[in-house]
């Protein structure tokens, strides 16, 4: 599995992201490319008394790339950073200072999770957009996913408008959408109700999504995708070995 996006890390050790080309855990920090500087207001308080490396605050870019030789894509990534204290020593009485990093953007966005390959453009082109969004902007992120939920339930053939005799058609909201057709949505339908919560959350602006909101968000996404497209068995390659080593032997 993935690490989350919002996986902090220091300069020399890059989270277990997906290369957004080819679906890997292979991206490396560049070394080179990585520089920080600390903020404007860590500037200006650095030197009062109660200041502490705690407070520091910073600002990073750095550039990721493939370390795969057959893709080598490479990734921009921004973002902050702070100083944290950690105890060190067999007795805790020695105290280590590291620099934390967070991204806040990426692009090309990276994958949250491998995508089925039955998963229909539409719906690929929105979890790029969840993913694009997730670290930077939690209520578009929200939002975006709200959005994804509709693009879903449109493949999945659940309608858009319900049908009234003698009456022209009515529009049907999101949730209706969701509790009126328990039978199109099957066991996903609990799942794309809590997706459709948050996204309310973040197109009203009703309350806060924290960090946590949408990392739970995504594992509920990433096992929707796979019950709604899941991958096709194949294991050719196996059999293909099995009939090359005892095809010609007699039973």
């Amino acid at each position: 599995m993935a690490d989350s996006l919002f996986k902090a890390f220091t300069k020399h050790s890059c989270p277990e992201w997906l290369c957004p080309a080819c679906c890997r855990p292979s991206l490396d920090i560049v070394l080179q490319t990585f520089h920080s500087e600390i903020t404007r207001q860590t500037r200006m308080e650095r030197n009062e008394s109660w200041f502490d490396s705690d407070n520091v605050r910073m600002v990073f870019s750095c550039l990721l790339k493939c370390s795969r030789p057959s893709c080598l894509e490479t990734v921009a990534v921004s973002g902050e950073g702070r100083t944290e204290r950690f105890v060190t020593g067999i007795d805790g009485e020695d105290e280590d200072m590291i620099d934390l990093f967070s991204a806040r953007a990426f692009f090309p966005p990276l994958p949250l999770f491998p995508l089925p390959q039955l998963c229909p453009e539409p719906v690929r082109v929105q979890i790029s957009e969840v993913s694009s969004l997730l670290t930077c902007h939690p209520a578009a992120a929200a939002n975006a996913i709200r959005s994804l939920l509709e693009k879903l339930l449109d493949d999945m053939h659940v309608p858009r408008e319900e049908r009234r005799k003698g009456k022209k058609a009515r529009a049907l909201t999101l949730n209706e959408r969701i509790v009126m057709n328990p039978e199109l949505l099957g066991i996903n339908q609990q799942g794309i109700m809590a997706l459709k919560l948050i996204g309310n959350a973040g197109s009203h602006g009703s309350e806060a999504i924290s960090q946590e909101h949408l990392e739970d968000a995504c594992h509920v996404l990433e096992l929707l995708i796979n019950q709604i497209y899941p991958q096709p068995s194949d294991a050719s390659h196996q059999i293909a070995r099995l009939q090359k080593a005892f095809g010609k032997k007699s039973v």
